[in-house]
């Protein structure tokens, strides 16, 4: 061991050797690599077991003094909770299938109507003309006249072909499902009273069309509709029974006619988003009509 007096004399050589060392070129210090490279090898084999030792002392993301049955009862009981809250959901989307299934059949008491929820597996990936198709076809019921509603009885469209056990239908949103005749309800207690309109797919996921000239006969103002208001299928002579007075959407804008300025148009727009992209549908299906009515394939003509 070096005298106390030689240690102190090559102290201030040392500090000038590391600060020499800090500043020169990597090519130069690269040799003392060798050295950590060996500590590395000396320490390895005494740090392996000691890291060992202090992960089974101090596990990580747990307290020290978690047991492992603990930790077992937490996930059981995080998994009691989903169950729990799946069934709550499904119970929820149970109870609102029913009440929707119930407004249908109260919508025409008089109506002999079967309804039935059947998934959609597929589309035509058609943005311009998109059509759906759902699990259900003859074996069900399902001819080319069948209705199709979503929730809140807003009307989707109806069947174009019907197999044995799939079915396409056309949203009314879809050129393929031809034009409607609708009413604009102005008064709910009232509906025949509402403003007839002819409507047509606009190619965006709504419909346009115009809007009938009438005047109140008391006061003689002419009779405009407003933004807002529910617009109604009402084209028996089109569309079967069981689809009269579903809810086509609502009027999302008004605009003077270019050919005559003096009459309205009107943009409606389906209460439900992006009818095409549903994972469900409603069937309203009817017992075989004798005289069925007639179809239209066109964009919106008679």
């Amino acid at each position: 061991m070096l005298p106390v007096a030689h240690a102190r004399r090559l102290m201030p050589a040392t500090f000038i050797v590391l600060a020499m060392l800090t500043v020169a070129p990597l090519r130069w210090t690269a040799w003392l690599g060798n050295f950590g490279q060996l500590m590395q090898t000396v320490v390895a084999p005494i740090s392996h077991p000691l890291a060992a030792v202090s992960r089974y002392l101090f596990p990580a993301g747990h307290a020290r003094d978690e047991s492992e049955a603990m930790r077992t009862l937490q996930d059981e009981l995080e998994a009691t909770r989903v169950q729990r809250a799946q069934a709550l959901h499904e119970n929820d989307v149970l109870r609102a299938m029913i009440k929707e299934l119930q407004r249908g059949i109260a919508l025409d008491p008089e109506l002999a109507v079967q309804q039935m929820v059947v998934p959609v597996v597929g589309s035509s990936g058609d943005l311009a003309d998109p059509l759906l198709t759902i699990r259900a076809g003859t074996r069900q019921g399902v001819d080319q006249n069948t209705v199709a509603m979503t929730f809140g009885l807003q009307l989707l469209g109806r069947v174009v072909s019907a197999g044995e056990r799939t079915s396409t239908i056309a949203p009314i949103t879809s050129k393929a499902a031809g034009g409607l005749s609708a009413v604009i309800i102005l008064d709910e207690a009232n509906p025949a009273a509402g403003l007839a309109c002819t409507l047509a797919p606009a190619g965006d996921g709504t419909l346009v069309g115009d809007v009938e000239d009438r005047r109140d006969p008391m006061t003689g103002n002419v009779v405009e509709p407003v933004i807002g208001a529910t617009v109604r299928l009402r084209d028996p002579s089109h569309w079967p029974r069981t689809a009269q007075m579903l809810m086509v959407g609502k009027v999302d804008r008004i605009d003077p006619s270019p050919k005559q300025p003096l009459r309205k148009i009107v943009t409606v727009r389906p209460a439900v988003e992006n009818l095409e992209r549903v994972s469900e549908v409603v069937l309203r299906i009817q017992p075989e009509d004798p005289n069925p009515p007639r179809r239209t394939t066109n964009g919106g003509g008679r």
